[in-house]
Order: C-alpha cells, then sequence, then structure tokens
C-alpha cells in the first residue's frame, strides 16, 4: 500500500513517484512506461496498491512495476478546497517523511485523514489545523496542560499552556489561539471559539502550529503552501 505525496513525469510515458508505505516506509519510484490509465491515480494523497522492485545498491530509486489497485476518492480529484488541502498535508508528510521509518500507525493516521478530506459532510476550514496538531500527537509532542483562565498562552518552545508572559513572544500564542488549540486537541469542533477567528488570524495560527512542529521535530519545515491553501479556501 502507498500513499502519494508527489509526482512528476518523466518524458511522454515516465513518472517519478514519491510517497509512504506502512510497511516499506518512504519510497521513491520511478517507470518508464506507466499507462496513462495508471497515471491518472497520481494526486495528492492517493491510496494505492503497487507492485515494485526495491532499490538497489547501483540505484537509490525503486521501480513501479503497476499500480494493482486504487481508492480512488473523488472529493480529492474534482473538489479544487479539498484537492489544496490535500497538497498542504502531502506538502508537510513529504518534509517529515523522508527518513521515517515504516509504521502502520503513521499509515493508519493518514488514511484517517484521506477520510476526512473525502467526506463531503465535513467542514474544512480548521482541518489543516487539527492535521498538524494531531500529527504533532502523533509524533509524541503533545502540547501539555490545557486552556484555563490562569493558563491562556501556549509556548510554542516548551510546549504547555502557562500563564502570560511578562513580555510578548512570537514563541507565545494569544489568549483566542491557545484557546482554539485547546478546543482542537479536545475534538470540540463544534466550539463557539472556532467561529471567531478571521482569515489572517487562522493563517496565522496555521504557521504557529507548523513553527510548533518544526520547534519540537528540529526540522526547518517549510511554509511555501500555507499562502495559496488560504486564497483557496477562503476566496
Amino acid at each position: 500500500e502507498l500513499v502519494v505525496l508527489y509526482h512528476d513525469l518523466i518524458g511522454e510515458h515516465g513518472v517519478l513517484v514519491r510517497g509512504y508505505s506502512p510497511t516499506h516506509g518512504f519510497l521513491s519510484l520511478q517507470s518508464y512506461d506507466l499507462p496513462l490509465r495508471e497515471r491518472r491515480y497520481l494526486y495528492p494523497l492517493a491510496l494505492l496498491e503497487i507492485t515494485f522492485t526495491p532499490p538497489t545498491d547501483t540505484s537509490r530509486l525503486a521501480a513501479l512495476l503497476h499500480i494493482e489497485g486504487a481508492h480512488v476518492q473523488h472529493p480529492l480529484q474534482t473538489d479544487l478546497l479539498r484537492h489544496c488541502i490535500a497538497l498542504f498535508i502531502t506538502d508537510v508528510l513529504s518534509q517529515i517523511l523522508v527518513n521515517y521509518p515504516p509504521e502502520q500507525a503513521m499509515g493508519a493516521f493518514i488514511r484517517y485523514y484521506i477520510d476526512l478530506l473525502s467526506s463531503q459532510a465535513e467542514r474544512v476550514v480548521y482541518l489543516p489545523h487539527r492535521f498538524l496538531l494531531d500529527l504533532s500527537v502523533l509524533l509524541g509532542y503533545t502540547p501539555s496542560g490545557e486552556y484555563t483562565p490562569t493558563t491562556t498562552r501556549l509556548h510554542l518552545e516548551t510546549g504547555c499552556f502557562l500563564p502570560p508572559p511578562t513580555l510578548e513572544s512570537d514563541l507565545v500564542l494569544n489568549d483566542d489561539a491557545s484557546r482554539v488549540c485547546d478546543r482542537l486537541l479536545k475534538r470540540d469542533y463544534a466550539h463557539p471559539i472556532l467561529q471567531r477567528l478571521d482569515q489572517e488570524q487562522r493563517n496565522d495560527l496555521l504557521r504557529s502550529l507548523l513553527r510548533y512542529l518544526s520547534l519540537h521535530l528540529e526540522l526547518p519545515l517549510s511554509t511555501r503552501c500555507i499562502d495559496i491553501l488560504h486564497t483557496m479556501l477562503h476566496q
């Protein structure tokens, strides 16, 4: 099983595919004769069953032989907003999973978000934020404490809900953003506070959550997809 994170075309019939497999980890695969009927499945977060030849000592690329089956998620192909969020998710995962081991828990986590994103009934405004927080939890960086009248600020560097600092810092979320994070961590998606933040505030919060993950992974994560994502979500 392979989750497609990225693909590029090589010539008329060739493709380069990067993806994650719960049994093999991050894979880079190439094919120079993949049929057009199979190439149509190579969209972001596509869930495929593939046959491949592993990398060798002379080539770091695996050989993609066939796409045996595909679990097609039509909203990820036809709904522009969901497609854009899928691009955001695969961009983050591509940066993190390149050296990540094969793991069933990670595979199940990605499938869970594919199902969420594929559901037309699911509200998508905070789905990228939920994804980053849930990914942080999965990787072992769950924020500690909770939002209370005395612990109103989430500190990105310590990962704790603490009293407001004496001096403002870009490593400390404001009260509203901290409270939203608390509600999202508690899966209270209908809370009124989530309706209060405007587009710019949601955008800032998403950047902060990506920074939170970057700080705790000690990995410089790019934010290049965020502006495009929010342009599409809020146009």
